[in-house]
């Protein structure tokens, strides 16, 4: 089934006629000639998915790169249908032949300078746009914002969560209970501490009881994954060099985005990054757990599913919690448009994904929705706002802390 298109792109796509395969092509170019053309990656393709285009699925993007390397098109041509990408790495699962997908495409996106990165990137101004977030989800401006027309800045304000609680440091390392473990330092991120204080609050509640020492580390800046995925990958990549070296000390570092701690992961080339419940389930739980009676629906992250090992293990550890069932549902595996910063760099086609993934979850009908990305939760439940739905989502680290009872050392506003 196609996504239902809200209306015609703004950009339009390029689609050309497969060209033969050519002995002279540039060694640079080999990922191109691998790609076999099977398909494979068409349906897993959010975008393709959504537009029906060939030029907005993987195999189509591949083309327009090889009519560049063989002057049929310009970079400049090229351009739209490869920032159309949202970056979810799905195809690349998919693929028989392993192509290097995200490698070429970075390769041939120009670079950009992108005004989200460039405020996420600054103290100062991710400080205001946190507590503009903020004010803006407790006056529920979001109510009337969605009312005006498709902008890039009506649309950020569009997906202020329902309710913000900005993260405060009082210590900067929280013993463990028990024996220790492990040290562990957060990655505490751009957008995590300006909203998400209460998941943050329950990070340390669960990592502390299960025997890890926390440590909340200084940030001087963020990790660079929204400047790498919105096309400065130069930025992207020094960034998170930056970021790695302030955790050198720790063989052990979680961060509450799964697109941070893939991306510091693959470019400082270190190990030591983990998405928080991938490493409780890999380290494993030593307490009983309690019931949790409700039907869940969970949504594996694209970053967390395509990009990092282990992820299978999340959830195992989370049906392991007695009376937790976690449900399928439609399309689960298709990305939910928030990727690549595109919810707010592309509204049209984001919203066509944000809105098909929440009448998905609505149709299922799930007592709570589990996500563990900010970007996605952000992007679903404004969807399930816009469809008239009650439901939000929550990350699975509030049910680890419900199962393990360790609610009660939580503060809540």
């Amino acid at each position: 089934m196609h996504y239902a298109w809200p209306c015609a792109p703004t950009e339009k796509a390029s689609v050309i006629e497969q060209p033969q395969c050519s002995d002279s092509a540039s060694n640079a170019f080999d990922a191109i000639d691998a790609c076999m053309h099977c398909g494979l990656c068409i349906e897993s393709c959010p975008t393709y998915r959504a537009t029906g285009i060939e030029s907005d699925s993987p195999r189509g993007r591949l083309q327009l790169m090889r009519a560049v390397h063989e002057q049929r098109l310009t970079t400049e041509d090229i351009q739209p249908a490869l920032e159309r990408c949202v970056q979810c790495h799905a195809c690349e699962s998919s693929c028989p032949s392993n192509v290097d997908y995200s490698g070429l495409l970075h390769d041939n996106l120009k670079e950009n300078k992108s005004l989200v990165a460039t405020v996420m990137a600054n103290k100062v101004l991710s400080n205001l746009a946190g507590f503009m977030l903020q004010i803006s989800s407790r006056l529920g401006l979001h109510r009337f914002i969605r009312r005006l027309p498709q902008h890039k800045f009506s649309r950020a304000l569009m997906l202020t969560p329902d309710n913000t609680k900005r993260f405060s440091a009082k210590q900067k390392i929280h013993p463990a209970n028990g024996d220790l473990r492990a040290k562990v330092a957060l990655q505490l991120g751009c957008i995590e501490r300006q909203i998400n204080g209460d998941i943050i609050d329950d990070l340390i509640a669960v990592f502390t009881h299960q025997g890890f020492e926390l440590h909340i580390v200084e940030q001087e800046s963020c990790c660079g994954a929204i400047h790498y995925h919105t096309g400065d990958a130069t930025t992207g990549t020094a960034m998170a060099k930056e970021c790695a070296s302030s955790f050198g000390k720790f063989d052990f570092v979680v961060s509450l985005s799964a697109g941070c701690s893939a991306h510091l992961q693959q470019q400082s080339g270190k190990n030591t990054f983990y998405d928080p419940l991938i490493f409780l389930a890999t380290q494993g739980l030593r307490s009983r757990l309690k019931a949790v009676k409700a039907k869940a629906a969970w949504m594996v992250p694209c970053h967390l599913k395509h990009l990092q090992d282990n992820w299978q293990q999340v959830g195992a550890m989370l049906s392991d919690i007695p009376q937790l069932h976690l449900i399928e549902f439609n399309d689960n595996d298709l990305c939910c448009g928030a990727g690549g910063a595109a919810m707010i760099t592309k509204p049209q086609l984001s919203s066509a994904m944000g809105d098909a993934k929440a009448h998905c979850l609505n149709d299922a009908q799930p007592q709570r929705i589990l996500s563990s990305n900010s970007g996605c939760r952000m992007q679903v439940d404004a969807h399930l706002r816009f469809i008239g739905s009650r439901q939000r989502t929550e990350h699975p680290l509030r049910i680890l802390a419900l199962a393990l009872g360790v609610d009660e050392h939580i503060k809540r506003r």
